[in-house]
């Protein structure tokens, strides 16, 4: 039935002078397979592979791509450990710095105090007398043997 309204109105348009075409499907559909069958003469048809095979060879994970997703993970991880590890050492040289820094601090402060009580006339009297063993005018000085420093003489 399809192919006689296709031929009535391929007569009526050659009737009316009508350009517009209508194609036979199955006319279509042959000259295709034909085509095809003269494109494809010499040359081998792929193989049919079932979808799930096909699947897991071209989609799925194969050595190469896990051998290259291993090797990414391992990278990455050794840098996240040597970056750890300075991590750690770099704590550990603040330590360090900063026992340093409080010894210095300390050594200032005590350097910072004697700087004043060498300006004090008192100290520096007290230390004259100690160190030089000089005394003032119409003083006598008495020197007793049991001191340290007599016992080394």
């Amino acid at each position: 039935m399809a192919r006689q309204n296709v031929r009535r109105q391929t007569d009526e348009s050659a009737r009316t002078g009508n350009q517009s075409r209508i194609i036979d499907m199955e006319e279509a559909q042959r000259q295709r397979r034909a085509r095809r069958a003269v494109a494809t003469k010499g040359k081998k048809r792929p193989e049919m592979v079932p979808a799930s095979v096909a699947e897991a060879t071209s989609g799925g994970w194969t050595a190469g791509k896990r051998l290259i997703y291993a090797l990414v993970v391992l990278v990455v991880f050794v840098f996240v450990v040597i970056s750890g590890i300075h991590v750690l050492d770099l704590k550990a040289e603040a330590v360090v710095a900063e026992s340093a820094l409080a010894a210095t601090v300390e050594k200032k402060a005590r350097l910072e105090k004697e700087l004043t009580m060498l300006n004090d006339p008192a100290y520096i009297e007290t230390q004259i007398r100690e160190q030089l063993r000089m005394i003032k005018k119409d003083e006598t000085l008495y020197v007793l043997g049991d001191s340290k420093e007599d016992a080394g003489q």
